[in-house]
């Protein structure tokens, strides 16, 4: 639900974001809530990026008027999270847009922080970058040998995209 629409007027959570997307890098994330902007401008959906080496306060200020989709970094969000200024709790969508190659950067700890602060009731989306490859691997060989099978095996609903 948008602002633009008609059933906005009867929505509770006006403001609490509704959809998260995690990146694993700034450019993405820049990239990524440009084309949100672009494509949902007509709905009036407000988006915010939220990445580090940019300053704390026009995010806070961006969080504090109200969005619907909060678009950023795995440590930046969970920083935000930590001060209280992202407030998960009336998510609906997660994104995980490159998932595997954040788990391969090292970000595991910090998307679970993340889920740790996301109602159980929510859509989780995986985006995985190279799809194919990472099925051709047999799945017991998986298991032992690539640690991506342990953030795959936490989730209920799964959607993986190439």
């Amino acid at each position: 639900i948008a602002p633009n629409d008609v059933e906005w007027g009867d929505f509770a959570n006006k403001g609490m974001p509704q959809v998260l997307i995690v990146v694993p890098t700034r450019e993405l994330c820049t990239q990524v809530t440009r084309d949100i902007e672009e494509l949902a401008s007509n709905r009036g959906i407000r988006t915010v990026a939220v990445y580090g080496g940019r300053a704390f306060e026009p995010q806070i200020e961006a969080l504090q008027a109200g969005v619907e989709i909060v678009v950023g970094t795995p440590g930046r969000i969970q920083d935000h999270i930590n001060r209280g200024s992202l407030d998960l709790s009336h998510l609906k969508f997660l994104i995980l847009d490159e998932a595997d190659e954040m788990l391969n950067m090292g970000f595991k700890e910090d998307i679970d922080h993340i889920l740790d602060h996301t109602p159980l009731e929510r859509n989780v989306w995986l985006f995985i970058l190279d799809v194919a490859a990472y099925l051709k691997v047999p799945y017991k060989e998986k298991k032992k040998h690539d640690r991506r099978i342990k953030l795959v095996t936490k989730f209920r609903d799964l959607f993986f995209v190439t």
